[in-house]
């Protein structure tokens, strides 16, 4: 009686290592093995390390945004600084004169207030600003801006309201511009460090204009 031939034994598929995955070849041996998972951690630490760092720095970016306000305009006055016109004038003023004023009031709040006179909330608020330019004077100054108006106009809208603290025409719109106006009126409120702290489209309120008065001193 003939033997049965027996079967020619191949790779166990109880070893870890199908057969198929390392065509053309044997498995790598456990040194080569070991040197592949070497590189692929090495490269994942790297890959998890530059992960960090960007997020650091979207993060870090992100907080700059959120503590200076994404809806300030990138504007910082600077120059020689000049005097700020007196109770009842209107002078034109040139950007260079607008941050010459700013700069020679640094070291106290400054809030400039874009305003014309044929803006209904900006008459409805200006008597408040006389207020508070009252309520705050030797502490903080009040700087109106008229632009896009008429010089005669505004003047006599000035004169109506009796408002007594300085205020600056923008003949060409250049402090408008600077400033990115988007509404009238707009108040800024620049700190004592000459940088803009708040700003707030439309008409304010006079618990808020306070507030931001005291938070930028």
């Amino acid at each position: 009686m003939r033997s049965r031939p027996r079967p020619i034994s191949g790779p166990s598929s109880e070893s870890g290592d199908p057969v198929g995955d390392h065509p053309g070849g044997p498995p790598p041996n456990d040194e080569s093995s070991r040197s592949a998972a070497t590189r692929e951690g090495g490269w994942g630490r790297s890959r998890w390390w530059i992960g960090a760092i960007l997020l650091i720095a979207v993060v870090a970016f992100g907080a700059s945004r959120a503590n200076r306000g994404s809806n300030l305009p990138d504007f910082e006055p600077s120059g020689d600084a000049i005097s700020v016109p007196t109770a009842g004038e209107l002078p034109d003023a040139t950007l260079d004169e607008f941050e010459g004023m700013l700069v020679g009031l640094r070291g106290q709040p400054v809030v400039v207030n874009i305003w014309a006179s044929w803006c209904a909330p900006c008459r409805t608020e200006m008597p408040m600003l006389q207020d508070a330019a009252e309520a705050f004077a030797g502490r903080a100054t009040i700087l109106g801006v008229a632009s896009n108006d008429d010089p005669r106009a505004a003047r006599e809208f000035l004169d109506e309201i009796g408002v007594t603290y300085p205020n600056v025409f923008d003949p060409s719109g250049e402090i408008r511009v600077a400033l990115e106006l988007t509404a009238y009126p707009t108040t800024y409120v620049i700190g004592s460090d000459g940088t803009i702290r708040a700003r707030v489209d439309g008409g304010i309120s006079e618990q808020r204009l306070a507030g931001l008065i005291e938070a930028a001193t």
